[in-house]
């Protein structure tokens, strides 16, 4: 759901220098950038909500939430019956030990 941590896109380099910063000794692999990813649409999705921040106007806020873009992942839109935002992800292989994102985001078949 995310590209490679290594990958040279800008908005990698942003997390991996936050990490850097931040959480210097941890590692900024996979699992913490999914983390950045879902902080990213938290934070944009937060900023649509009028008024106090509740449980409730935050899953409205989510529920209505489209073409959010936490610019490491495939833009998003959520609703009611849509939770993960996207089905979309990317191919990622390992070249000369390193993780490399291939090619765009893509919607792989149904099952």
């Amino acid at each position: 759901f995310v590209k490679s941590p290594n990958d040279p896109d800008p908005a990698v380099k942003e997390f991996r220098d936050a990490m850097a910063k931040y959480e210097p000794g941890q590692p900024a692999d996979f699992i913490a950038l999914w983390g950045w990813t879902g902080a990213k649409v938290f934070s944009q999705i937060t900023q649509t909500i009028q008024g106090p921040v509740t449980s409730d106007s935050l899953a409205k806020a989510y529920e209505q939430a489209k073409n959010v873009d936490p610019g490491v992942a495939p833009v998003m839109s959520f609703g009611p019956d849509r939770h993960m935002g996207t089905r979309d992800v990317q191919n990622v292989v390992v070249k000369n030990g390193k993780w490399v994102s291939e090619g765009d985001f893509y919607t792989p078949p149904a099952r």
